[in-house]
């Protein structure tokens, strides 16, 4: 996901330096909306993470039963 918003940020600067501004401004919106989406998968993966191993912390922790 993170190269494909990186190769839309590169492709809206180049349009922005040949004078291309329509075609610029599209680029740049589909960067944000790919970039926000890869942001949201991260922390979800992160945070998903620390619950895994939160939970795998807790059963190690946890007193055997007799």
């Amino acid at each position: 996901m993170f190269p494909w918003s990186f190769l839309f940020f590169v492709l809206s600067i180049a349009s922005a330096i040949f004078g291309i501004g329509g075609i610029s401004g599209d680029h740049i919106g589909i960067f944000e909306v790919l970039f926000v989406v890869f942001l949201l998968l991260l922390m979800g993966t992160i945070i998903a993470q620390g619950l895994r191993e939160k939970a795998r912390a807790h059963h190690y922790l946890k007193p055997p039963s007799s």
